[in-house]
């Protein structure tokens, strides 16, 4: 078990108390903060009262309002079509329904069993048609993730009993495919969305889902799959779930994106698939990146963006690559920082460097470090030959120790990301 089980296990029983007040089976709205009077101060908008933990900062050209939510090991957010923005803290989904500037924390039904008390460390993902997704790990080891899915929006969680992964030991990852065209030859009959969870350390496990979770198969891993004739990345499809959509393991080497067309992509293999089991491979991928592009996202107008963050002439460096289906381009734009980043301050000797990525209409948002401070880059007509960037330093500065990033545009376009240390969503307000 490593040093951030042990630390999330602590706080996983902390909190098992609050988590275990509700009957099985119900759903709690929990608001996160107390009430105001009306003339406590407020934000410049006029969008109400400033609640405990929250506060107004300007970074850049932009405001923001943060807010300290939780206090989870690693966090993970997720944006959704209907405006809402979705995080996972305290060992409970939070919801907010105005971009991040006010979060509501739910409760998910437990079946009342130990194996269950879960550690604060997971995913969230949010379907196209609005369905919510969450996976956590359990604090038993071998550890297991279960899995709750919401088919009304966020309104109550149903647990899935028969849950995978198990053993699952480590952070399970959660994603689901824009739309699935039915196709009677496939074993998996996705309705209305495929989705893919994966999960452990070394060799991944894999589990899809055709049925908002009801069922799994396991261990649908591409390479012992079907593979079939070769096929052409689909162009000119445009999605825009896509704008909200993030990729498997954002803020890890992504593996898997969805895609407009509803398939679901292996960047690593170069392969696309529609099910899960019968995987394409594609014949359009002169000059895909090398390995070193780690950080990926693909946009609602199809375009494929691959991220690299390194050392260029002594200068660590953020550029990017783009693919229109047909050929990659190079950024028209590179991105120095002063500093490499570091993600795991004083746990060991050599620097981690980590990053997110998240496309919405024609911006890239790349969410990363520059030292051991926290930065927002966004890099606007990404995918022209007229792309200019801007950086932002998001936070105080003070250096978490371990960091997760994550990123994700509302509705509106606005940037919310979350840190880990305590847990504080830094939310666009302008």
């Amino acid at each position: 078990m490593s040093w951030k089980h042990v630390q999330a296990g602590h706080r996983a029983l902390a909190a098992l108390a609050s988590l275990i007040t509700l009957s099985v089976g119900t759903l709690a709205f929990v608001p996160l903060h107390e009430t105001h009077d009306a003339d406590e101060a407020t934000d410049a908008g006029g969008a109400g009262p400033l609640a405990p933990g929250c506060a107004l900062q300007t970074f850049g050209s932009h405001q923001y309002r943060t807010c300290q939510v939780g206090h989870p090991a690693e966090t993970a957010i997720a944006a959704a079509p209907n405006g809402a923005v979705w995080a996972l803290s305290d060992l409970r989904p939070q919801r907010s329904t105005d971009g991040g500037q006010t979060w509501t924390s739910l409760t998910l039904p437990l079946p009342g069993t130990a194996d269950v008390i879960v550690v604060a460390e997971g995913d969230i993902a949010v379907a196209p048609n609005g369905d919510v997704i969450v996976t956590w790990l359990t604090a038993q080891w071998p550890q297991t993730a279960p899995v709750w899915v919401s088919t009304n929006g966020g309104t109550s969680f149903t647990y899935r009993a028969a849950s995978p992964p198990n053993p699952a030991p480590d952070r399970p990852w959660v994603m689901t495919s824009a739309t699935t065209p039915a196709d009677p030859s496939n074993p998996l009959q996705p309705n209305p969305y495929a989705i893919l969870m994966e999960a452990g350390t070394g060799a991944k496990l894999h589990y899809v889902s055709g049925d908002r979770g009801n069922t799994w198969y396991h261990n649908m891993d591409l390479t012992v799959n079907t593979i079939n004739p070769t096929t052409s990345y689909p162009t000119g499809v445009t999605n825009a779930f896509l704008d909200y959509t993030k990729p498997l393991g954002q803020g890890f080497p992504v593996k898997y994106l969805s895609l407009a067309n509803g398939q679901v992509l292996n960047v690593q293999s170069r392969r696309v698939s529609y099910d899960l089991v019968h995987w394409f491979s594609l014949t359009n991928t002169t000059g895909w990146p090398s390995t070193t592009h780690e950080w990926w996202d693909a946009a609602a107008d199809g375009t494929l963006y691959a991220v690299r963050i390194a050392s260029v002439g002594g200068t660590w460096t953020v550029s990017y690559k783009w693919y229109d289906g047909v050929s990659w381009n190079n950024g028209a734009t590179t991105v120095p920082l002063t500093a490499q980043p570091d993600y795991l301050i004083g746990l060991q000797p050599t620097h981690v460097i980590n990053a997110a990525v998240k496309s919405h209409g024609s911006t890239l948002g790349i969410n990363t470090r520059e030292g051991t401070n926290d930065v927002l880059i966004r890099i606007t007509n990404a995918n022209t030959p007229s792309a200019s960037a801007t950086k932002e330093r998001i936070g105080s500065g003070s250096g978490n120790r371990y960091d997760f990033p994550n990123l994700v545009f509302d509705t509106q376009g606005r940037a919310v990301t979350t840190y880990n240390s305590a847990f504080v969503a830094y939310a666009q307000t302008v």
